[in-house]
């Protein structure tokens, strides 16, 4: 595993180039969170994944999404009703350009 850690130089280097304004404590806390990010990463990077095909799924092919099936909805006029302004077949909305 690497020993890298984001030094407070390069926090405000990067901040720099991104146009971020840090304070001291937020440089020093950037600092830190940083280097914690990197360690983790170095981490995980030595991780054995020989042999392991790379979509393999964690959680497996499980899906979360409901069904997709047809089923009775509002009619027209129904999804109108309630409006307080329509205009033909739909809705109107105030405009909020102003077109002068």
């Amino acid at each position: 595993m690497n020993d890298t850690t984001i030094d407070e130089h390069t926090v405000r280097r990067l901040a720099t180039l991104c146009a971020l304004r840090l304070d001291p404590d937020e440089t020093a806390q950037l600092a830190r969170e940083l280097s914690a990010i990197v360690r983790h990463i170095d981490l995980l990077m030595t991780v054995d994944v020989d042999g392991v095909p790379p979509t393999t799924q964690v959680l497996g092919n499980r899906r979360h999404a409901r069904s997709d099936t047809p089923r009775p909805s509002l009619s027209q006029a129904q999804a109108l009703d309630p409006a307080p302004h329509t205009q033909g077949s739909g809705f109107t909305v105030p405009s909020y350009i102003d077109e002068g």
